[in-house]
């Protein structure tokens, strides 16, 4: 009886460090399971911030593009309207002789 009883002890004793040994390999798992995720999550935040910068950097250079035309158009306009000014006045001198 005390032989199948240690018998019984021994199995339990077997089941239970299976157990545990269980329990660590799914806390283990989850435990590489959410490092995984974070640094997933890592590095597309810091893609994110590469693009964001990327585009920030486009969208300044458009800006800048933007105002430089702006300028030049501005510039051509005031030359093409003094030309025609002159033109104009020219004419003008050249009909009233």
């Amino acid at each position: 009886m005390a032989k199948k009883e240690s018998h019984y002890n021994h199995l339990l004793y077997v089941k239970d460090r299976k157990i545990e040994n269980l329990e660590e390999r799914i806390n283990n798992t989850r435990d590489n399971l959410d490092k995984l995720i974070n640094s997933k999550m890592y590095e597309k935040g810091n893609q994110l911030i590469y693009e964001l910068d990327q585009v920030n950097r486009q969208l300044r250079l458009f800006k800048d593009n933007l105002y430089a035309m702006e300028s030049e158009l501005r510039s051509n306009i005031r030359s093409e309207f003094a030309d025609t000014l002159r033109r104009n006045m020219r004419d003008l001198d050249n009909s009233i002789k």
